[in-house]
């Protein structure tokens, strides 16, 4: 996982690209459970370092959000690359997938 944010901070490290259908960052937490996975991902992932980690969440892995939201609760006042605050990825994410309606 540190060579991953050393070479790609952008994707956070591939914490939560998909294989079989589930990201890397739901595999440790039913192998090793959430505390010990966070411990982990907070030394490779410092809250200080101002990486959108809930953006990416919304966007990849929406079930995680309260897990992974209780250990970065500062990331929610975060832009993403694209300016874009937290809501607004989480209203553009559930338009794009059906579940928001006008």
């Amino acid at each position: 996982m540190k060579a991953g944010m050393k070479y790609y901070p952008e994707r956070l490290g591939f914490l939560f690209c998909k294989k079989k259908g589930m990201t890397a960052c739901k595999r440790a937490f039913d192998k090793i459970g959430v505390d010990i996975a966070m411990n982990i991902i907070r030394r490779c992932i410092p809250p200080s370092d101002n990486h959108p980690i809930l953006h990416h969440v919304i966007r990849h892995a929406p079930d995680l959000e309260d897990d992974i939201g209780q250990y970065y609760p500062d990331a929610v006042f975060l832009r993403d690359t694209n300016g874009h605050t937290l809501s607004q990825v989480k209203f553009c994410t559930k338009w794009r997938r059906g579940k928001r309606t006008f």
